[in-house]
């Protein structure tokens, strides 16, 4: 059965709900993000810095785990780069030059994508201590 509501009621009713759904997702956020930490931190003056350094020693380890793996993968990339390019003794460059070329680009744009990570991750670490 056809519902006798016109195109235009039906798109009011949606929109109203998700009017709805974003004023409550900003209060929930607004007291979780904002009051909640005022509320916690009038009382201990010395609290926010203690939660400053708290949070820079939480992304100065995620960004020594994240070196360890951009470390690791880089031993793991040269290893097979050397592997695929001498091989059995007769270099692979020669024989396949667009295989070389597009596992480069490949480990060259894996090491990017970890560089941007740790760039971003340095990023919000300095920006959320101060």
């Amino acid at each position: 059965k056809r519902s006798s509501l016109p195109l235009q009621s039906i798109s009011l009713v949606g929109f109203a709900t998700m009017e709805f759904l974003v004023f409550v997702f900003a209060r929930c956020f607004y007291v979780v993000f904002h009051l909640l930490p005022r509320v916690l931190c009038s009382p201990l003056p010395n609290l926010h810095g203690i939660l400053s350094a708290l949070n820079l020693y939480i992304f100065l380890q995620a960004l020594a785990l994240l070196m360890f793996l951009a470390v690791s993968s880089f031993a793991a990339m040269s290893v097979n780069l050397s592997t695929w390019l001498v091989g059995d003794g007769h270099p692979k460059l020669a024989q396949d030059p667009l295989g070389t070329a597009a596992l480069a680009a490949v480990y060259g744009c894996l090491l990017w994508a970890l560089f941007f990570v740790g760039f971003s991750l340095w990023t919000i670490t300095w920006e959320t201590y101060y």
